[in-house]
């Protein structure tokens, strides 16, 4: 007689689900716990959190973070690709999720059109000179005609007064709405193998990037849609601005001089030529090696952004430098 063991059958029901595990629920459970709480404690230091409705959201950025702790990372599938939808024009971009091994978990496409509210047209601001008379120029007025205040980067001297004022609306540039799209479908994605491990934590499911209405980024006080100080950075015009008239879109470049390393000078030349602080930010991530704000660079490192931007094809034409007249 044969004295093999024979292992007894399991019941129906437990050989199925044993069947569709690959590890112990309890054990996955307890380590999406642990990812929750490493996500919150990350979360709560962000200075301006997206909350509607007394809901937080998850923005792209977050969802990186929460895919790097299971080894999954966003990827653009293909360059974003441009729609007409009738009357409606924009892009849609599609994105996939690979695991450590390189192996696609997950593909997701999203779209963003110029029939958003967010991304139809935007406010249009320009610096302008505050006149003696108490009324305002986007034209050099003459010295005589201007108010002038002390020079807080040159003690002792004087340069022209200037604020920043909204003069109308213009259309949210294509370039813009390619890169939210592709944003929005790199934010899907990762929302697709990991929104179970976000809800766990107490965030919504759907990226930041998908709402459309009014966002609350401060914890609960109310914030228009575009504030002065949601620049790049909040400084008063530098030496790069003073007795320049400026054409939207084109970029000024210093020639020489402080304006060259100076991480503000910098910062506000972005936000001149995009007006947008988002595009803005985008723009420094691309010509400052993905950095997301200007303060804390280091001369070298601004120069560098500058040589960068002086050829940028986003704007399709040749810098000027800011030291011609």
């Amino acid at each position: 007689m044969s004295t093999a063991i024979v292992p007894q059958a399991e019941p129906e029901t437990q050989a199925v689900v044993l069947a569709l595990m690959d590890r112990p629920p309890e054990l996955v459970l307890q380590e999406a716990q642990r990812a929750a709480k490493a996500l919150k404690d990350v979360i709560k230091g962000k200075p301006k959190p997206v909350i509607m409705n007394d809901e937080q959201y998850l923005e792209f950025e977050d969802w990186q973070t929460l895919g790097r702790f299971y080894a999954f990372t966003a990827c653009l599938e293909g360059d974003p690709e441009f729609v007409v939808l009738g009357d409606v024009r924009g892009f849609k971009a599609t994105a996939v999720a690979l695991d450590k091994d390189g192996r696609i978990r997950s593909r997701a496409t999203a779209y963003c059109l110029n029939d958003e509210e967010k991304w139809s047209s935007k406010p249009k601001y320009a610096w302008v000179y505050v006149l003696r008379d108490g009324g305002t120029s986007e034209e050099d007025p003459g010295t005589s005609n201007m108010v002038w205040v002390d020079n807080p980067k040159k003690p002792g001297k004087k340069m022209p007064k200037r604020e920043r004022k909204l003069v109308g609306e213009e259309k949210v540039p294509l370039y813009q709405l390619a890169s939210m799209a592709q944003t929005r479908a790199c934010a899907k994605v990762l929302r697709n193998v990991m929104s179970w491990v976000a809800v766990l934590a107490g965030y919504k499911a759907t990226p930041a990037e998908e709402l459309t209405a009014d966002m609350d980024r401060s914890g609960g006080k109310p914030q228009p849609a575009q504030d002065e100080d949601e620049r790049v950075v909040d400084a008063e015009p530098v030496d790069i601005m003073e007795g320049e008239v400026h054409t939207p879109g084109k970029v000024r470049i210093p020639k020489q001089g402080p304006a060259l390393t100076d991480p503000i000078a910098l910062g506000e030349e972005l936000l001149r030529v995009t007006g947008d602080r988002t595009a803005a930010q985008d723009l420094l991530k691309e010509i400052a090696d993905g950095k997301q704000t200007v303060k804390g660079m280091a001369g070298s490192e601004v120069q560098a952004a500058w040589a960068k931007l002086a050829v940028h094809k986003m704007f399709g034409i040749t810098a000027t430098s800011s030291g011609s007249k």
